[in-house]
């Protein structure tokens, strides 16, 4: 195994391992535990953040009586492996929240509090694999929109604002893992932690792709780690989800009373094509614009924290070789975001491919093409793709979403 998660107590209980069985995933948190403990200084605030052993790198992070350990032969920065243990820390406290952690091991040290997560380990598992084999939304902390026209997406927008009750605080229409539209209030925004953490759950599990109502009580704590608010998830069409998002736990039918408004709305202004045409499209945006030799690219806008990126096809169809080409871009990521990078922009050549990122306040942008590119090519390929996709922002990116 390339890459391993693993979440104990502070007293060495096991709570989750991505792979092995719990006699032998005994063993390991049994050594993580130790580790911490030996190298914590209880006089100080001094803690175990990461250690490395020939080429695997060890992080470890404790958050609320709960100690994350990720081991990684890809590579990784320890940044890149601290932010992917929030992630899960995010998955836990959308169970459990805050205080209901620190509660359960308050009286009881070697609680296990695999009681209380049960069902739940699914999700754990699915948000891994993902990290596992790399995910661009969780690299650069950005989310992905579905690519339609502005008209498209304003009219769906608007079915969600003229089906909404009072009770409801959010609704989300989310195509294959990317934001449709959003409906929201005015002063408050949902963040892309607590999304991916919502996509993850919706399309990388099947428990709520059976077109059947969900009433699923669910903590997003960068919202808010200490309540719960309660989602109303329906599968309307294969691979798009309505979800609609309320403060109030006794708003089930408040809230399905809203779907059918919205859907019937959705129905009647021919809104749920479009969606369906998108997605049977794919992200085929490298046809679309003169920037060969660019095979694959990452873009993010660093203002709306949304990326857009083409499908991987033609030049990357496994999972290996998807694989691989995350392992360029973790490369860049860690470069040019390194503690001590002042780099704006940064070219890297193999034998296998050539490498390119380019940083400013505005974007970061990330692309590969085939081996031995020289840098005056990527550059000139680069600019035309940023032209592109200025071009083509509003079809890409959500600016403001529907507000109420």
């Amino acid at each position: 195994r390339n890459k391993h998660f693993f979440i104990l107590s502070a007293a060495g209980k096991p709570i989750f391992s991505l792979y092995g069985s719990d006699e032998l995933v005994t063993s390991y948190t049994a050594v993580i535990q130790a580790f911490v403990n030996y190298f914590n200084d209880p006089n100080s605030s001094t803690r175990l953040k990461s250690f490395k052993s020939s080429n695997i790198l060890f992080v470890i992070e404790q958050k609320d009586t709960l100690i994350y350990a990720a081991a990684s032969k890809l590579g990784e920065s320890e940044l890149q492996l601290q932010s992917q243990l929030d992630i899960l820390h995010t998955q836990i406290l959308s169970t459990l929240t805050s205080p209901q952690l620190l509660k359960a091991f308050q009286n009881r040290q070697n609680f296990d509090l695999r009681k209380l997560l049960s069902g739940t380990d699914v999700f754990l598992s699915a948000l891994s694999r993902s990290m596992a084999l790399g995910s661009p939304p969780i690299l650069l902390g950005a989310l992905e929109c579905l690519y339609l026209t502005q008209h498209a997406r304003m009219k769906i927008a608007d079915c969600l604002l003229k089906g909404r009750v009072p009770s409801m605080l959010y609704g989300l229409i989310v195509a294959d893992s990317r934001l449709v539209a959003i409906a929201r209030p005015r002063r408050e925004s949902l963040h892309p932690p607590d999304l991916q953490l919502l996509f993850s759950m919706l399309f990388h599990t099947s428990v709520f792709q059976n077109g059947e109502e969900h009433w699923v009580p669910i903590c997003l704590p960068k919202f808010n780690s200490k309540g719960f608010l309660y989602a109303y998830i329906h599968f309307f069409q294969p691979g798009v989800a309505l979800v609609l998002i309320s403060a109030d736990r006794h708003s089930f039918f408040s809230l399905k009373e809203a779907k059918n408004t919205i859907l019937d709305k959705m129905h009647s202004t021919n809104s749920i094509q479009p969606i369906e045409e998108s997605i049977k499209n794919g992200r085929n945006f490298l046809s679309h614009l003169n920037a060969a030799p660019i095979r694959h690219f990452l873009f993010k806008s660093r203002k709306l924290v949304q990326l857009a990126m083409p499908d991987y096809p033609p030049y990357f169809h496994s999972d290996s070789d998807a694989s691989q080409l995350m392992s360029v871009y973790r490369h860049l990521h860690t470069l040019i975001h390194g503690p001590y990078s002042s780099f704006r922009s940064l070219h890297a050549v193999n034998k296998s491919a050539s490498a390119m990122v380019w940083v400013t306040n505005e974007f970061e942008v990330y692309c590969v093409s085939g081996p031995y590119v020289k840098r005056s090519a990527l550059t000139k390929s680069l600019n035309q793709l940023v032209s592109w996709i200025y071009a083509h922002e509003k079809r890409l990116f959500i600016h403001d979403g529907a507000v109420f």
